[in-house]
């Protein structure tokens, strides 16, 4: 009975995210195993994970969560529970107070290093306002704020970053990959950017967001979206 109750919230939970989640309407498979999930990364540097396919008691509980509408442990739980155990990472919290806890978690976890951020009320970089950051080492911990505008980031609102269904959000991202500039782009960038100094790609979180900047213009995101997509779609097939 269980066993049945967590696969109906599974199905539950991939009619969801198909009816809003942008990958699902590219192509790309959520259900990769993690020996798929190797070759993806091996191929293309890139590798989607979902969580209740890795995490089963998350199948059981995301209905809960959906219905409670309230913030719970597995907000905080969830960015902890990357399976690839990775050492560097760009982790958002829901608020700035929370930041310590999560801190300790990764420090416990031995996370090389990891910025944790929080900007205009969302747990990501966004250009709605200045940004919380917590940069976490074995070392200890040192907080700082960004001003998105400092890199040539234009504020914008709520309704410039909304979306809609998953081909709607699908055609923004394609669009944001293709050069397309906006509040969307910026916000790929901001996040893209400190990723890369999360993982020491580059020296500063400026300089990861001014490489994001050159490479979304680029349009080489797009090619390499497409060619991921294609590929993670022939491994999905192979299963």
């Amino acid at each position: 009975m269980a066993a049945d109750l967590c696969q109906a919230a599974y199905v539950a939970l991939l009619m969801f995210w198909r009816m809003r989640h942008p990958l699902l309407a590219l192509g790309v498979s959520v259900e990769l195993g993690p020996e798929s999930i190797c070759k993806c990364l091996d191929a293309h540097n890139i590798g989607f994970m979902f969580a209740p396919r890795y995490h089963p008691a998350m199948k059981a509980v995301s209905p809960v969560r959906r219905a409670l509408r309230i913030r719970t442990a597995f907000n905080l739980l969830g960015p902890l529970l990357n399976p690839a155990r990775p050492p560097f990472g760009l982790i958002g919290i829901y608020s700035p107070s929370i930041a310590p806890l999560m801190a300790a978690a990764l420090q416990g976890l031995g996370t090389r290093r990891a910025l944790v951020v929080h900007s205009g009320g969302l747990d990501e970089l966004t250009p709605l306002a200045d940004a919380d950051v917590l940069e976490v080492t074995p070392a200890g911990t040192r907080s700082f704020k960004v001003e998105p505008q400092r890199m040539g980031i234009q504020r914008c609102t709520v309704e410039d970053l909304k979306g809609g269904d998953a081909a709607l959000n699908a055609c923004i991202l394609r669009d944001a990959f293709a050069g397309k500039k906006g509040a969307v782009a910026d916000a790929l960038c901001l996040n893209a950017g400190f990723a890369l100094a999360a993982c020491q790609v580059t020296d500063t979180p400026e300089d990861g967001v001014a490489l994001a900047q050159e490479t979304q213009a680029s349009r080489i995101s797009k090619k390499a979206l497409k060619q991921s997509t294609v590929y993670v779609h022939a491994v999905a097939v192979q299963m």
